[in-house]
């Protein structure tokens, strides 16, 4: 009975150790598709703020952002969108500073954060984010 206990709480923390070094790497870019520039978003929080009788709504997410090109990505002049479901695109509302200057080398990530905000919870509905490399 303890030798069964000992096996499969290794077992366990094996596959656990290994679900989590996953996480952490990008998902493989399939070989028909021409790897350019990759935004792994995660959800952060969901967010709603009161001013007097007005209220905001509010999404973030965690992103990792890589450089999958050959030339250096310019981040100055590319902007973040969140995707809705109807795929149509909404600006960024609060981005972290690493995320905004710069460029990524090719074959280089950064991490940092963006929010979205919203008069009304449609944000909430936002399913991933988008990397512009040219904005009006």
């Amino acid at each position: 009975m303890f030798k069964t206990f000992l096996i499969s709480s290794f077992l366990f923390l094996s596959s656990y150790s290994e679900s989590s070094y996953a996480a952490d790497r990008l998902p493989a870019v399939p070989k028909d598709h021409k790897a350019g520039i990759v935004v792994l978003s995660s959800q952060r929080n969901l967010s709603a703020m009161a001013i007097n009788d007005s209220l905001f709504y509010s999404k973030a997410f965690d992103l990792v952002v890589t450089n999958g090109g050959i030339k250096p990505l310019n981040l100055n002049a590319g902007c973040f969108k969140a995707v809705m479901p109807d795929k149509t695109l909404r600006p960024v509302d609060t981005i972290e500073d690493v995320l905004t200057s710069g460029s990524i080398n090719a074959g280089d990530s950064v991490k940092g954060f963006v929010s979205f905000s919203a008069p009304n919870d449609e944000i909430y509905k936002a399913s991933a984010v988008k990397f512009l490399p040219l904005c009006k």
